[in-house]
């Protein structure tokens, strides 16, 4: 990962830890990471369907845990 990169992440987390900026962020976390994530858990899940229950309650506990 390049240097730019963590800097974006960095930003990202600030803005996701803000509660005026928060909904929004966490929308941009899904859309990045979403696809990378998705391919992640595909590799030790078999179907489609538990694949997505999965990515789904990973981002439901990130949101819980924001703070």
């Amino acid at each position: 990962m390049s240097k730019e990169a963590n800097l974006d992440d960095e930003k990202l987390v600030a803005r996701l830890r803000d509660p005026s900026t928060c909904r929004e962020a966490f929308g941009e976390l899904i859309k990045l990471y979403s696809e990378p994530l998705y391919r992640q858990i595909r590799r030790t899940v078999q179907s489609h369907e538990d694949t997505d229950d999965i990515l789904q309650n990973t981002f439901l506990k990130a949101w819980q845990n924001i703070e």
